[in-house]
Order: C-alpha cells, then structure tokens, then sequence
C-alpha cells in the first residue's frame, strides 16, 4: 500500500507482492484498484492469493474479475465456482435474481476457461434438480468440447423436460460431432415438433440422411418443407398427426396430406386439432370438453384469425377453463389497438360466459371484477367499432 495515497497495483504486480495485492483487493474507496487486485492476482496466478479471491466473490462488484482470477488458477478455484452455479436461485425479488442469475453465468464462463479438469464436475451437476444449474451446467459443458459430456448429455436428453434445455443439448451433440449422438437426435426428432428443428440441424452436421421411413417424415416438417411428406406415403402418418397441433405452422399442410392418405379422425383431442386445421370449430363443439385444451391453445394466439372465435366456442360450451385464460388475454392485450377486434371477442366471450348456467358464484365473481378492471381503453373501442360487432351486455359487467 502507498504510504500517501491509493495502492499501486502495476508496481504490486511487478514485485509479486501477493499480500499487498491481497490487502489492495479489499480497498473499499475504489473500486478500480479492487478489480486490477483481482486481475493482478490472477496473472499471478499464487495459491495464497485463493483464499481472499474465493471472499472476494461474496463483493458484487469484484464477483466477475474475482472469478476470472480464480480461472486462471485452474483445478483448485473448481469447487467454489461449481459451487456458485450449483446453488439453487431461490430470490424472488428480480433485480436480485439477476444478478444471481448473472454470478452464475459469470462462474459458467470461469469454468469454461479452466477446461478439461472442469468437466466432471460439470457432468455431475447434470443430476441437480433445479433447472438453472442444469442449464448452466450443459452450457458450459458445451462451450469446453470435452467428448467425455457425450453420453452423460445422451443421458440427460433422455428425461429432461425443460425445452430450453433438450435445444441446447441437441445443438451441443451436433458441435461435439460424435456418432452416439445421431439415434438419440433422431430420438429427439420425432419427440416434439418445437424442438426437433435443433436436433435436425445437428443431425445434418453429423452426416445423418432422411430415408423412406417414419422419422424422415418428422425431419422434412421441422425443415419446412412437410410437402415432401407425400413421398413417404403412409410412413408419414405419425408425424402428420403430431403436426395437427401446431396450427401456426404445419396443420394446415398436415390435414391436406392426411385426406390425400385417406385418414379418417376419431373421437378424441387429435380430431380436435384436425377440425381446427381446417377451420372448422363449430365440429369442435360436438367433442365437448376433449376440445378446450386445443380451443384454449388456439384463443391464446392473437395473430391467427380464428383466436377470438375459439374464445366464442368456449364460451358458448360453458367451459369454466376458459376463465383463467381470458382474463389473462385482456391482461396481455387490452391496450393493443392491433389487436382491437380480437379483445373485442375476449370480452363478448367472457359476457357468455358470465350468464352460462355453468359457472359457480366464485367464477362469475372472478369474471365480474376482472372485467371491471379493464374498463377505460375499451369505451372508446366500443364507439369505435359499435357497427362491426355485436354490444357486449353492459349489465353483465361493472361498466
């Protein structure tokens, strides 16, 4: 430290005075000579300087140099930072949770830089139950290219249900470039259509290519291209099935392909998905309550034209899910003039609703109060398109 001022990090760092640089990393009046410490201690790279990197990990605004200090001191500084990714998040506050959020990329990142003896570690933190851990964990896993993290993320993809985390994984198999990969990715492929577009771009790295069978139906529709489908004939069928749920994006190819085959719908929510496809909701009617999930879905999707009269079909059948789902939409929506005619729908939707037989006091309360709350922008909607839609019963809310 200077006798008369603020302590010199570069003369420090040149004599290798770890005790100084030590003492400098606590100096609370600047924290610029904080963070050169903490980088000084890195470049020096001195097992006694561990100890006081590991505290200075507990000061936020040293916590990132800090970790990349203890980096450079590879196998020892493992347990601390293995330790920051693995304890859960459990803040609820989210200006706190992101910095946590933030500590443990920070940490990720720090074992990224230590490598190879990083790995098992890493591979172990694949069993924690929470998310965040695991997610950092594959992340890191993916970014050091150990070929060793094949099998225990072959592992992990095979019961992981975070979305977030089988797309990594998937990407991550067809960056390490190792064959094991290729039937779990076709595993993963046919698994769920949302997903399967990742492990079919690392399918494609790994030199994998579709044949006449029933998982090549599934890579030509995450690839856009579902017409190529009819090639396949009847082997196709499975994955045209799968694909009646995703109405933005594939249904409607699907129900063409599936009449061309001569597919026939049963009684159940796929027939749903498929009366839906082609626009037809009334049919939907017929199913009963095998049909609000897929109504739901639908009136949760703004932009497709059919949205607000899947809202209108739930309400007319009286299905109290409904409720929950449509206030959520006004929540979302109500102040978006794009989507006026939409919302316009939501709230006739929550009128039926509201006089239905159905529903039990506590459910017409919910609605009641909800409706209320969203009272002021849709006055001058109302005026605005009074020629275009049907009045909502004013009586039915507390307008």
């Amino acid at each position: 430290m200077g006798l008369f001022g603020p302590p010199n990090i570069e003369k420090m760092k040149a004599r290798h005075d770890v005790n100084g640089l030590i003492k400098a990393l606590d100096y609370q009046k600047d924290i610029k000579i904080q963070t050169a410490a903490a980088r000084a201690l890195g470049e020096i790279n001195d097992p006694l300087a561990m100890d006081a990197l590991i505290m200075a990990l507990e000061d936020k605004s040293v916590f990132e140099d800090a970790a990349q200090a203890l980096s450079q001191m590879g196998a020892p500084a493992l347990d601390k930072l293995i330790t920051v990714i693995k304890t859960p998040c459990l803040e609820k506050d989210l200006a706190l949770r992101s910095q946590i959020l933030a500590e443990k990329k920070i940490a990720a990142n720090a074992l990224v830089r230590i490598g190879a003896s990083a790995v098992n570690p890493l591979v172990a933190l694949l069993q924690e139950e929470d998310k965040v851990t695991r997610w950092y964990a594959v992340d890191a896993l993916g970014e050091i290219g150990d070929l060793r993290a094949v099998e225990p993320l072959i592992a992990l993809l095979k019961r992981e249900e975070s979305g977030d985390i089988r797309r990594a994984i998937d990407l991550i198999l067809g960056q390490l470039g190792d064959q094991r990969a290729v039937q779990p990715l076709i595993n993963e492929l046919c698994r769920d259509l949302s997903i399967g577009k990742f492990a079919a771009q690392s399918l494609d790295k790994l030199g994998w290519q579709p044949g006449q069978n029933e998982e090549s139906a599934f890579y030509w529709i995450v690839n856009d291209q579902i017409m190529k489908c009819a090639e396949l004939g009847p082997l196709a069928e499975k994955a045209l099935i799968a694909a009646l749920k995703y109405i933005t994006y594939y249904a409607r190819d699907a129900v063409k392909l599936l009449d061309q085959l001569g597919w026939i719908p049963g009684q159940d929510e796929t027939a749903v998905h498929y009366y839906l496809a082609k626009g037809n909701l009334n049919k939907c009617q017929e199913f009963g309550a095998i049909s609000g999930k897929p109504l739901i879905s639908l009136m949760q999707l703004p932009s497709n034209p059919q949205a607000g009269d899947a809202a209108l079909v739930l309400a007319k059948m009286g299905d109290p899910r409904a409720i929950e789902p449509l206030i959520n939409t006004l929540k979302d929506y109500w102040r978006s003039k794009e989507h006026d005619r939409y919302v316009l729908k939501v709230f006739e939707a929550l009128s039926i609703l509201y006089k239905s037989e159905a529903l039990d006091p506590a459910q017409k309360e919910l609605i009641f109060t909800n409706c209320g709350n969203f009272k002021s922008p849709h006055i001058q909607y109302w005026d605005t398109f009074e020629d275009t839609y049907v009045d909502i019963p004013s009586h039915s809310f507390p307008l």
